[in-house]
C-alpha cells in the first residue's frame, strides 16, 4: 500500500512543462538529493505532488515537514509516513533504523514538503539516510537551500503572463470556474492583474477567489490602491500567502529584514550597482542571503522581488528608513539617467537607449523622492525612451513639472512632434534655439526645427534650417549625421534626387564611422527610397531589406515601421499589393504603439492607395479619411494635399461628383502652402478622375495622361507615380486587370480579352494573377491543377495541355506579360496586376 499522502490536486497542472523537465532530469541524475526552491506561493508543493504521482504505486513517500522542529520530529514524521512503529534508545539508533527501513524499500522517493523550518535537522540526518539506502532518493521543497554537499537545486519561477492563453491567466480562470471574458476591458484588466502579481500562483488563486464577487477591473483598481490586502481574505491577515511571507520574514536577521524592505523601493529589476546605492556597502552579502532564502530572483545580471514579496516587504519599511532608501534610489537613478542620456549622442546610443528602457519603471518611480535637479534628469531621460518606444503622451506627466529651459523645450518639442502638435513643437524649438549658444547644441535644435517645418510642407524653410545646422555641426559628430540626413530629406522633397543621395550616403558613412548602427540602418532605407524613385528597384529592395533586418523593433520601432512602409511602397509599385498591405499594417502597428500620429497618417495614405489600386474604393476612402483626420491635426499641408486629392479621385470613380469636388477644393487649399513640384503634379493627375466624369472629354484626357506619363517629375515622385497608376487602371492602361465576375482581362495596352467561355484558360490566368501578388512563379503542375482541378490525367498529357494553354494565352495578347523563368511561369513583375469585381 502506498504511503504517498500529498495534498489533493483536483485540477491539471498548468504552465510547468519546463520545470517538470528539469525536475525529471534531476531525479534521474547522479545526485540523489534534489531541492525545489522558490519564494512563498510559487508552486513548489504542486510540482512535488506531480513528481510523486508520476511514480509507480508504493515508490514514493510524502512527509509534511512544515512542523518539524528537530531531528527527533523528522524521524517521527518519516516513521509515520512509512507506517513504522520503532523502539529506540537514542536518536542515533532511530536514524539508523529508518535508514535500514528505506534500504528495504529499494528505489523509493522521499518527498519532504515545506522544509525551510527543518534545515538543521535535514542537514544532519539526510546524508546518513542516503548513505544507508543507496537506491533511495529525496526531494525537498524549501524556500532555502539545505547547504548539503551534492544537493541539486531546481528553482521554480512564476507562470507566464503574456497573452490570453498564458498559464497565469488560465490558472485564474481555472480556480474561478470562469471562462475568458468577452469584454475587452475585462480581458485587459485580467492581463494586467496577472502581470502585476508576477505570475505567482498563490497570489493568482487569491485573485480567482475575488473574481466570484468582483470584476477584474474592480480588483485591479483595488490592487492599485491597497496592494496585497485588496486580494487577500481576512484583510490580508491569516491567508496562506500572508502566513508564508510572514514566516519567511521572521526567519531573517534584522539586517536582512531591512535589506529586503529597502529592496521594495525598486519598482522592477535592478542591478548590483543600484542595490549598493540603496543597501550600502554590505549589499552583495545581503543580496546573496536573500537569494538563498528565495526572496530575491535573479536573471541576466538583474535582481528583482516578486510582487507579493515586494508588497509585503514595503509594509515593513519604517518611515525614516523608507525615506532614506527612496532618496538613495532617486539619487542613483538621476545620475544613471544623466549618464545614459549623454551617451545617446554617441556610438553607444543603442546600448544607452536599451539601458534607459530597461530602467524606465525605476526612472518613474524615483520621481517623488527626487530633488528639482534630479527630476530634470529623470524627466529628460524618460522622454527619450517614450518618444522612441511610446506612448509619447506619457512624458507630459514629468515634463509639465519642469521649468522650460532650452533642453526641456527641445524635449517638449519631440513629444509635440510625435503626437501631431506641430505648431507647438515649432514654438518650443524657436525659443530653444534662440537661447542656445553652443554651436553643436544649436545645430541639434535647428535639425529638429527643420523636420517640423518640412512636416507642415514648408520645404524651402526646412532646407534653409538644415543648411544652417550643417554650418554649426562639428565635423565627425553625431549631430552632423542628423544635419546631413535632414538636408537630404529636404532635397528629396524638392525632387533633387542626386543631392539627396549624396547627403544620405555621407550621413550613412559618418554614422557607420561613429558606431551609430541604428541610424546607419535607417539611412539605408532613405537611400532605398531614392533608388526607388530613380527606378532602380533591385537596389531599392536591397537597401530596404537590409534596413528592416538591422533595425531593432524594441528600440527603433519608428525607424523600423517607416522602413517597412518604404518596402511596401516598392511592393505596391511592382504590383504585389497583398504583400504591400501586410507590410503597411505591420508598420502602422509599430507607429501606433509609439503614438506617432504623423507617421501613422503617412502610412495610412499608402494603405488607402493599395486598396484603391485593388479596386476597393470604400475601404480606400476609409483609410484616406482616417489619414486626413490625423494630418489636419498635425498641420501637414504637403500630405493633406495628396490625400485629399486621392480621396477626390476615389469619390469620382464612384460617381459622387459633389464629394469629389469638395475633396479637390481641400487639396487646392493645401497646395497654396506647398512648393513641391511632385505634389502639385500628383494632385493634377488625380483631378483627371473628375474630368473623366464627362464622357466627351475622355479622348483629350487620355492624350494628356499619355503625355504626362513621360514627365520626369512624375518619374521622380512616389505620389505622382501612384496617381499615374490609378489613372492607368481607370483608363485600362499600363496594368493587367482581371474583371473577376465577367472573366475578362484588360491588357496593359487597353485591349480586352474575353475568357468567359474558356474556363481552363481563365483559371490558369487567374492563378498566375494571384501568384503575382505574392511575387511567386507557378510550375507546370501547379498550372495543370489550376486549369483542370481534380481531373485524373497522365503527366505527359497534362504537361501538353498546359503548353497549349499558355501558347493560346500568348496569342490572345499576353505574349509580352507572360514570362518563363527557372522557377516556372509568371506575369512580368514590373507590370501591376489588379484583381477586381466588375
Amino acid at each position: 500500500m502506498s504511503r504517498f499522502g500529498p495534498p489533493p490536486a483536483l485540477t491539471p497542472l498548468l504552465g510547468r512543462a519546463e520545470e517538470q523537465g528539469r525536475l525529471a532530469t534531476a531525479l534521474t541524475g547522479e545526485s540523489r538529493l534534489t531541492v525545489l526552491t522558490g519564494p512563498p506561493g510559487i508552486g513548489k508543493t504542486r510540482l512535488a505532488v506531480e513528481a510523486g504521482r508520476s511514480l509507480a504505486e508504493g515508490t514514493s513517500v510524502w512527509v509534511d515537514a512544515s512542523t518539524i522542529q528537530g531531528p527527533e520530529d523528522l524521524c517521527a514524521c518519516l516513521a509515520d509516513a512509512l507506517g513504522l512503529r520503532l523502539s529506540w534508545v537514542d536518536l542515533g539508533d532511530y536514524v539508523d533504523e529508518l535508514g535500514y527501513a528505506l534500504e528495504g524499500r529499494g528505489p523509493v522517493l522521499v518527498i519532504l514538503d515545506e522544509a525551510e523550518g527543518a534545515l538543521d535537522a535535514l542537514s544532519a540526518v539526510l546524508p546518513r539516510w542516503l548513505d544507508a539506502a543507496p537506491a533511495a532518493r529525496v526531494l525537498v521543497t524549501s524556500r532555502e537551500r539545505l547547504g548539503v554537499t551534492g544537493e541539486v537545486l531546481v528553482e521554480v519561477g512564476p507562470l507566464a503572463t503574456e497573452g490570453d492563453d498564458a498559464a497565469a491567466v488560465l490558472l485564474v480562470l481555472q480556480h474561478a470556474g470562469a471562462r475568458l471574458p468577452d469584454e475587452p476591458a475585462e480581458r485587459a484588466a485580467l492581463q494586467r492583474l496577472v502581470q502585476a502579481l508576477d505570475g505567482v500562483p498563490l497570489a493568482l488563486e487569491l485573485v480567482a477567489s475575488r473574481l466570484r464577487v468582483l470584476s477584474a477591473v474592480e480588483i485591479l483598481e483595488r490592487f492599485a490602491a491597497k496592494g496585497l490586502s485588496a486580494i487577500e481574505a481576512k484583510h490580508g491577515r491569516g491567508s496562506p500567502l500572508y502566513e508564508a511571507l510572514a514566516d519567511s520574514w521572521d526567519r531573517l536577521e534584522p539586517p536582512a529584514q531591512e535589506a529586503l524592505a529597502r529592496c521594495a523601493v525598486f519598482a522592477g529589476a535592478f542591478d548590483t550597482a543600484a542595490a549598493e546605492a540603496v543597501l550600502g556597502p554590505e549589499a552583495v552579502d545581503l543580496l546573496h542571503l536573500l537569494r538563498d532564502r528565495s526572496l530575491l530572483a535573479r536573471s541576466e545580471r538583474q535582481h528583482r522581488l516578486y510582487a507579493p514579496v515586494r508588497a509585503f516587504a514595503a509594509e515593513r519599511l519604517a518611515a525614516e528608513v523608507a525615506a532614506d532608501a527612496s532618496r538613495s534610489h532617486a539619487a542613483y537613478y538621476a545620475e544613471f539617467a544623466r549618464r545614459h542620456r549623454e551617451a545617446l549622442a554617441g556610438p553607444r546610443r543603442a546600448a544607452a537607449l536599451r539601458a534607459l528602457t530597461d530602467a524606465l519603471d525605476e526612472l518613474r518611480g524615483a520621481w517623488e523622492a527626487a530633488d528639482p535637479g534630479q527630476r530634470r534628469e529623470l524627466a529628460l531621460a524618460t522622454t527619450e525612451v517614450l518618444v522612441e518606444r511610446g506612448p509619447a503622451e506619457a512624458a507630459w506627466a514629468q515634463l509639465d513639472a519642469l521649468p522650460p529651459d532650452p533642453e526641456v523645450r527641445m524635449a517638449r518639442a519631440k513629444v509635440h512632434e510625435v503626437t501631431g502638435r506641430m505648431e507647438a513643437a515649432i514654438a518650443d524649438l524657436e525659443a530653444a534655439t534662440a537661447a542656445l549658444e553652443v554651436p553643436a547644441e544649436r545645430a541639434r535644435g535647428l535639425v529638429q526645427l527643420a523636420a517640423c517645418e518640412l512636416a507642415r510642407g514648408a520645404v524651402d524653410a526646412s532646407v534653409q534650417l538644415a543648411d544652417h545646422a550643417l554650418e554649426l555641426a562639428p565635423e565627425g559628430s553625431a549631430v552632423r549625421v542628423e544635419a546631413l540626413r535632414q538636408r537630404a530629406i529636404g532635397a528629396h522633397a524638392r525632387g533633387s534626387l542626386d543631392v539627396a543621395a549624396e547627403h544620405y550616403e555621407r550621413a550613412r558613412r559618418l554614422a557607420d564611422d561613429l558606431g551609430l548602427s541604428q541610424r546607419a540602418a535607417q539611412l539605408r532605407a532613405d537611400i532605398g527610397t531614392v533608388r526607388l524613385q530613380e527606378g532602380r528597384h533591385d537596389e531599392a529592395r536591397e537597401h530596404y531589406q537590409a534596413a528592416v533586418e538591422a533595425l531593432d523593433p524594441r528600440f527603433a520601432p519608428v525607424a523600423l515601421g517607416l522602413a517597412e512602409g518604404n518596402l511596401a511602397i516598392l511592393e505596391q509599385e511592382q504590383g504585389a499589393l497583398e504583400r504591400a498591405a501586410e507590410l503597411l499594417a505591420r508598420g502602422m502597428g509599430r507607429l501606433r504603439s509609439v503614438g506617432h500620429r504623423l507617421y501613422v497618417a503617412h502610412l495610412g495614405v499608402y494603405a488607402g492607395a493599395v486598396e484603391h489600386e485593388r479596386g476597393d474604393l470604400a475601404l480606400a476612402i476609409t483609410f484616406y479619411e482616417q489619414a486626413l483626420d490625423g494630418l489636419r491635426r498635425v498641420g501637414d499641408s504637403r500630405t493633406t494635399a495628396v490625400v485629399a486629392a486621392l480621396r477626390g479621385a476615389a469619390e469620382a470613380e464612384r460617381g459622387r461628383e459633389a464629394a469629389a469636388r469638395a475633396a479637390f477644393e481641400e487639396a487646392a487649399g493645401a497646395l497654396e502652402r506647398i512648393d513641391d513640384p511632385g505634389i502639385h503634379r500628383a494632385v493634377a493627375l488625380h483631378r483627371v478622375h473628375l474630368e473623366l466624369l464627362d464622357p466627351a472629354a475622355r479622348d483629350a484626357t487620355v492624350a494628356a495622361v499619355a503625355e504626362a506619363a513621360a514627365d520626369e517629375v512624375v518619374a521622380r515622385s512616389d505620389d505622382a507615380r501612384i496617381a499615374m497608376r490609378l489613372l492607368d487602371r481607370r483608363l485600362g492602361r499600363g496594368a493587367l486587370t482581371f474583371a473577376v465576375d465577367a472573366r475578362t482581362l484588360t491588357l496593359p495596352d487597353g485591349s480586352e480579352v474575353d475568357l468567359s467561355t474558356r474556363t481552363a484558360l481563365w483559371n490558369i490566368a487567374l492563378a498566375l494573377g494571384e501568384a503575382h501578388g505574392e511575387g511567386a512563379a507557378l510550375d507546370s503542375m501547379a498550372l495543370l491543377e489550376a486549369g483542370w482541378p481534380g481531373e485524373t490525367i497522365s503527366a505527359e498529357s497534362g504537361l501538353n495541355r498546359v503548353k497549349v494553354a499558355l501558347s493560346t494565352l500568348r496569342k490572345l495578347g499576353l505574349r509580352e506579360v507572360l514570362l518563363r523563368s527557372d522557377e516556372g511561369y509568371r506575369f512580368d513583375p514590373e507590370i501591376p496586376v489588379t484583381l477586381a469585381p466588375d
